[in-house]
């Protein structure tokens, strides 16, 4: 709707009618009253009448009856006109211009009406007329003139009130009671952890332009999940609804968008109308998570890690140089608010937890002592990360995660692993061809299984880790849990030795060992198990035998098969059978393998036998067999018999004859022509001859005469006919003729011998030697050869076939310059191709006690604990030059508190040492025999370096001065140092402090001591409890030692209190304020004074504000300057007084107040 400002202005219209006075009353006459009141609803259109929809006023009511112009008798002219009131009361030029505007006046049939020109809104005229009298509260109320002008007559003024009434046709508005601005969007914050039902929002308002219940407005909420609304009206008041956590957003620098609806109240609700505001508030973080600890691989709890826990090692009675290794490393907290608050690392639990210390800033752990695993094989400690800051406006200081540091004392690895096995070793075994893979078990199925121990290991500690390695075989590995499994592709029994075993030599070696890999050796053996894998082979491709003709039961000849596998899966449990042919006249024994007859065979039937052997394997489907074929070929009854030309014959033949050379041919004859076949019988020399088939004796291996010595070998042949059953003998005579194919026979026992070194002349042994052949070939002379040109040879006899010669020394032996001598002696014949023999003989020269003992080490070094009497230090050896050990070991220091045991070389202490007096003892050590013969004299004597170790024998010694502090000092301040000296060193003179009492008691909660450094600081604010004044404390400082030693001291701590309290001025002061005073002007400005002396407890001087109910809400102060300002609109409120009580506090927390009205 357009804006108009409201006002009364005169409009005229001239109507022109011709109107007669009826009955002579004047048409202008007023027939009731001066007024005429006009009701009618805005935003009604153009031609609309007035005051209902549909209908028009008529004026004629006021009026009277108007003469219609037809009228006959009159021909007057009837003119309505709007004019400005006589009495000026309701008109300005405004207003005339307004019912200009929207209102006209007509005559139709003498009747007179009043209409709107356009559509007029309540609202827009309310505000054109609302500075002028005549308005109401309840519609906009418009007063103006209506004149009746007549031709003749008088004219009548009558006074017209047109009332508009409002409809809900304005949404409410949003403003800004700060500025008075619409404003459609706000912000806002929210701290997390406020409380519900805490005043979050005051700031905006919602305003209705329309009248009555249409203007009556309501605030609501829509998503009230954290804000809510608890008032009726207009004002938009904003309430938490339930406490904020800041980190439940998941994002950083949350916020939540609260939409905030305004509703009016119209009669008719369904034609109420709304608006809506947004208010953007951001939720500010507070401090209320602890910092939590950073842990690579945790299992997390709505992002926060369960149970943080590291992991380090030590090794045992070793103190670690450097910061731990920890995993999954570092330790690390962080604050979990958006505040990011530092982290202070501290170890406040634990065993051995004096033992190590934590860095407070980086959280890196150092060891202070060693720690012996047999007294604990693990470190349990407890890290606390406590949140650090140094701003004061943080109250909630204590916030802390703890995690656990797990620390493993490791062995020095100092035992070798021992291997052993689950069950004695020997019953081991292993089937032939099993797969790879498969596992060595004893003969009742169980697995074996190699144990391996370590005595470096407790029985608390997790198993090692082991290589295996089997060094003698590859035929087996071992698995890393320890079993033994098969790891070649094929083991045949049938190759393996007569014993069927394996040996194997199993090696374990560490591999997860933190100082060293040592070994353990163990051997045992695994017998193999035969399986059936092998066939029977029978000895011959086929057979073929002959057999005469004829009945009767008889042999006729046997077949034989061998099986590689053992027992009755072998040849010895083959079975024979006839599974093709003949079996009516032919039978075989099924466990020799021999064919009968047992029927009638007729001359010249050839039978052909198929014939099995079968393994007696005891599983049906595992047995093997093989056939072979069989021929038998019958013959007829009766047969001459062939012959030789002679009885014996005789042949000569040399001994290197070649083999395969013919020596001569002695065939045979057959009467009857039978086809003969030779065979050789019987011979001196086995296999020295064949007897081919051709009736020729061939040499069949190498000819030896000597062996044996005979005249003649005698050969014995045979020829048989073809039907097998006639057969003449002879016999060959072979005389063998020398070579020389034999070499000469060296014979001395022993050949080692034994000479005393600088010994000459001496004979060492007689060797003899003989040769097997004859003549030239069986002569011999010797030879001798040794490197060091020491040795001879002289020969006494050479006869055909035998000599003999006598070894002698060439000089005399040093048994230093070489303890062995290895002379090499040959004998050789004399034959064209001249044949030899050698041997080694063996002097071993002996030592006599001529040389010096020598140090190969000329520097030792040793150590002994302080205070020690007789206790052990180091041992010194010396070698003796000769082969004997005959060393007599002295010292050649003078007046020093050690001895040495002559024989072992063993240095021992005399007496008790002070190592606060001496540290270091520098030993010479010679021997007696030092005169002897020695090739390095500088090695005659030895160098021992003596380290005096401390021994915790002296107190820590303590000094403190008196020392002071203010109470307004920091939490974390130095208060003073208390110093330590110890005479003993190293660990033994490293202490830790700790207070062990305070007096009065509370003193234990206000300080505290650095463990390591002694220096006294502030636990906790003096401010807490400022009752006392002097605090008396007991500090002890114990070593590290063992046993340990301890010292008191008394610490005397002055606290310095503040003892005067701020005075504020003005005391009192009041004053009258407007209500319309703007926010942010200054209302009065305060100052303090403090007469402490002492700077930190006079300066800065804070104020702050208290008072009842609202006046601290209305009015603010300065912390710093005193200034006290108006922060809210006070036409919000409808007090009239407020009291405010302004408070000066300085930093000891005393307090001065003034009350402002």
């Amino acid at each position: 709707m357009a804006a108009f400002r409201a006002a009364l202005l005169l409009l005229s219209v001239l109507i022109g009618h011709h109107a007669s006075i009826v009955n002579g009353v004047n048409p202008c006459e007023l027939t009731s009253g001066f007024y005429i009141n006009l009701d009618f609803t805005e935003n009604y259109g153009p031609g609309d009448h007035l005051p209902t929809l549909g209908e028009e006023r008529s004026v004629s009511v006021i009026f009277g009856t108007v003469r219609q112009a037809s009228d006959p008798k009159t021909n007057e002219t009837i003119v309505l006109r709007i004019f400005n009131n006589t009495n000026n009361l309701f008109f300005n030029k405004t207003a005339f211009d307004a019912v200009r505007e929207y209102f006209q006046l007509s005559v139709r049939s003498g009747v007179g009406y009043i209409s709107l020109k356009q559509g007029i809104d309540r609202e827009i005229m309310d505000i054109r007329v609302s500075s002028f009298p005549g308005t109401t509260g309840i519609g906009v109320t418009i007063d103006f003139g209506i004149e009746c002008l007549p031709d003749s007559g008088i004219a009548r003024n009558l006074t017209a009130r047109v009332t508009i009434n409002d409809v809900n046709d304005n949404s409410p508005v949003f403003y800004n009671t700060s500025t008075n601005l619409v404003q459609t969007v706000y912000a806002g914050f929210i701290r997390e952890n406020t409380p519900t039902g805490v005043l979050q929002f005051l700031g905006a308002q919602a305003r209705d332009l329309d009248d009555a219940s249409n203007a009556v407005v309501t605030i609501s909420v829509l998503n009230d999940t954290y804000l809510q609304t608890r008032e009726i009206g207009s004002d938009v008041r904003l309430y938490t609804n339930r406490p904020l956590d800041y980190e439940s957003f998941g994002v950083p620098s949350p916020n939540i968008s609260v939409l905030v609806i305004a509703k009016d109240s119209p009669a008719n609700a369904s034609m109420a109308l709304t608006s809506t505001a947004t208010i953007v508030f951001s939720v500010l973080d507070e401090d209320d998570l602890p910092p939590k600890f950073i842990v690579s691989g945790c299992t997390l709890y709505l992002s926060v890690c369960l149970n943080p826990t590291y992991t380090s090692s030590i090794i045992s009675n070793v103190n670690a140089s450097g910061p731990l290794a920890v995993q999954p490393g570092p330790i690390l907290a962080l604050d979990q608010d958006s505040l990011n608050f530092s982290t202070r690392y501290s170890i406040v639990a634990g065993n051995f937890s004096s033992s190590f210390f934590i860095d407070e800033i980086t959280g890196q752990v150092t060891q202070l002592a060693p720690i012996d695993r047999q007294v604990a094989a693990t470190v349990t400690l407890v890290i606390r990360a406590s949140q650090f800051t140094t701003r004061t406006d943080v109250t909630n200081n204590n916030l802390y995660d703890t995690a656990v540091l797990i620390i493993s004392v490791d062995a020095q690895d100092t035992f070798a692993p021992t291997l052993s096995f689950n069950m004695p070793p020997d019953q081991l075994t292993v089937t032939e061809n099993s797969p790879i893979g498969t596992l060595v078990m004893n003969t009742t199925g169980e697995i074996f299984k190699l144990i391996v121990s370590d005595r470096d290991l407790l029985p608390s500690d997790p198993p090692r880790k082991y290589q295996y390695t089997v060094t003698n075989t590859a035929l087996f590995k071992v698995n890393d849990d320890g079993t033994v499994a098969v790891n070649y592709v094929l083991i045949d029994y049938e190759s393996l030795p007569a014993d069927k075993q394996i040996n194997l030599t199993v090696t374990a070696t560490e591999i997860d060992s933190p100082r060293a890999n040592l070994t353990g050796t163990v051997s045992f053996s695994v017998s193999v198990l035969d399986m059936n894998d092998n066939s029977p082979v029978f000895q011959a491709l086929n057979y073929s035998f002959v057999i005469a003709e004829g009945p009767g039961s008889r042999p006729v000849g046997q077949v034989r098969a061998t099986d590689a596998d053992s027992g009755v899966r072998g040849t010895a449990g083959l079975r024979y059978s006839i599974v093709e042919g003949n079996t009516t006249i032919f039978a075989i024994n099924e466990s020799t393998g021999e064919i009968s007859a047992t029927g009638n065979l007729v001359r010249n039937e050839v039978f052909v036998l198929t014939v099995r052997a079968r393994d007696s394997e005891p599983q049906a489907s595992l047995v093997r067999t093989a056939d072979v074929a069989v021929q038998i070929t019958v013959t007829r009854m009766y047969n001459l018999p062939p012959y030789y030309s002679a009885p014996v014959y005789s042949v000569s033949v040399s001994e290197d004859t070649p083999v395969g050379s013919v020596v001569g041919s002695f065939p045979a004859a057959d009467p009857e022509g039978d086809i003969i076949r030779y065979s050789l019988l019987n011979q001196t020399v086995s296999s020295a001859f064949n007897y081919t088939s051709d009736g020729s004796l061939t040499v069949a291996a190498p000819l030896d005469r000597e062996s044996p010595i005979v005249p003649y070998h005698s050969v014995f042949v045979s020829a048989q006919d073809s039907l097998g059953n006639r057969t003449a003998v002879t016999e060959i005579r072979v005389v063998l003729l020398d070579s020389n194919d034999n070499d000469p026979v060296i014979s001395v026992v022993p050949t080692n011998f034994s000479v005393a070194e600088n010994t000459f002349p001496a004979i060492i042994v007689t060797i003899n030697a003989t040769d097997a052949d004859l003549a030239e070939n069986a002569l011999i002379r010797f030879f001798v050869s040794e490197e060091t040109n020491s040795f001879a040879i002289t020969q006494t006899t050479n006869t055909t076939g035998f000599a003999s010669a006598q070894l002698q020394l060439a000089k005399a032996l040093d048994y230093e310059a070489r303890a062995d001598h290895y002379v090499t002696v040959t004998a050789r014949d004399f034959g064209l191709t001249a044949r030899s023999a050698t041997v080694t003989l063996t002097i071993n020269v002996e030592d006599r006690d001529d040389m010096a003992p020598f140090f190969p080490v000329r520097y030792f070094s040793g150590s002994v604990a302080e205070n020690s009497n007789n206790a052990y230090v180091a041992t010194v050896a010396a070698i003796d030059g000769d082969s004997f050990s005959n060393i007599t070991y002295r010292l050649v220091n003078a007046s020093v508190p050690f001895r040495i045991n002559a024989t072992s070389g063993e240095i021992f202490t005399t007496s008790g040492i002070d190592y606060e007096t001496n540290q270091s003892y520098v030993l010479i050590v010679s021997t007696d025999q030092s005169s002897l013969t020695i090739t390095d004299a500088s090695r005659l004597s030895a160098t021992v370096s003596i380290a005096i170790t401390d021994v915790n024998d002296n107190r820590p010694v303590l000094s403190a001065p008196a020392m002071s502090v203010l109470e307004t000092q920091p939490i974390g301040a130095t208060v003073g140092n208390v110093s330590v000296s110890d005479a003993d060193s190293g660990v033994n003179a490293m202490v830790r402090f700790s207070i062990a009492e305070a007096i009065p008691a509370d003193g234990l909660s206000f300080f505290l001591i650095d463990s390591r450094t002694g220096s006294i600081r502030l636990r906790n604010s003096l401010l807490r409890n400022r009752s006392n004044s002097l605090y008396n404390l007991t500090v002890t400082a114990s070593d590290y030692g063992t046993p340990s030693f301890s010292s008191s001291t008394s610490v005397i701590i002055n606290v310095s209190r503040a003892t005067q309290s701020p005075v504020v001025q003005p005391a009192t002061w009041v004053a009258n304020i407007s209500m319309l005073m703007p926010v942010g002007t200054q209302i009065v400005l305060m100052s303090a004074t403090d007469a402490d002396t002492v700077a930190s407890f006079n300066s800065p001087l804070l104020f702050s504000l208290a008072g009842l109910y609202k006046g601290p809400t209305y009015f603010a102060i300065n912390s710093t300057t005193g200034s006290i300002t108006l922060q809210r609109n006070l036409t919000l409120d409808i007090d009239t007084e407020y009291i405010l009580y302004v408070v000066a506090t300085d930093p000891s927390g005393l307090t001065g107040t003034s009350t402002i009205t």
